[in-house]
């Protein structure tokens, strides 16, 4: 086991859905990036739950590479800093980090997840600092101005969050830190009420909240299916 701090780590109780965050959402016809396609917000957490011992098999069959280009931005804007304050959103069973890891001893990592099981592998890592049982909504309950750097890897599509999460993100941020997200590009292209994604972003910068600094394009997200980097700056 890597090295972590060993205090006790804890998981908040989970919160109840919000409309703003968490909705039903069926996956169109031909998309199949997903065993579980189809279902709604409630059906997918208890999909990953119950999938969670065998989720990252599964996603290294499938040859995933969003939680690579997660870790290696994560690594990039870190800079070195390994005690700066990250929180893992959508965090999973920890894949991010454990792949972060292999570039330093990053120590000061919390966790947040949906579903329980997938948190339960992620506590076995012994790689975060904490773990939050919790939907991302728009009121969290942790405090703001807190985190270094807030990263999510996989969570902005179809019923999962939407992008009104990324004002909490912003919330949560430290002035100066960094928002990082690797999303499935098609989403930001063509899907209702995330095709908007650039649009706002553009907003924000305008408007002095944020700085833009990263929209990259990047092969096989999944084998076929491109992938985005976006990462901003907190002003």
């Amino acid at each position: 086991m890597a090295a972590c701090d060993r205090r006790k780590r804890t998981m908040a109780d989970p919160v109840a859905p919000t409309v703003a965050f968490w909705h039903q959402v069926q996956v169109p016809d031909g998309d199949s990036d997903t065993s579980s396609q189809g279902l709604n917000t409630a059906e997918k957490i208890e999909y990953y739950s119950v999938h969670a011992e065998e989720y990252d098999s599964e996603q290294a069959e499938a040859q995933f590479g969003g939680p690579l280009k997660a870790a290696e931005a994560l690594h990039k804007y870190l800079n070195g800093r390994l005690d700066a304050r990250v929180l893992d959103v959508a965090a999973g069973t920890g894949e991010v980090v454990k792949l972060v890891r292999r570039f330093a001893d990053y120590n000061n990592i919390d966790g947040l997840d949906a579903a329980k099981g997938m948190l339960e592998v992620a506590q076995q890592s012994g790689l975060y600092k904490e773990l939050f049982h919790m939907l991302f909504t728009i009121n969290t309950g942790l405090p703001h101005d807190s985190y270094d750097v807030v990263i999510s890897c996989g969570a902005i599509g179809p019923g999962h969050i939407t992008l009104d999460g990324f004002q909490e993100m912003l919330n949560l941020l430290k002035s100066g830190g960094y928002v990082i997200i690797v999303v499935r590009r098609l989403y930001t292209l063509e899907y209702p009420g995330y095709k908007e994604l650039s649009p706002m972003l553009n907003q924000w910068e305008s408007e002095g909240k944020i700085k833009l600094l990263e929209q990259s394009i990047f092969a096989d997200f999944y084998p076929g299916y491109e992938g985005l980097t976006i990462v901003f700056k907190k002003l």
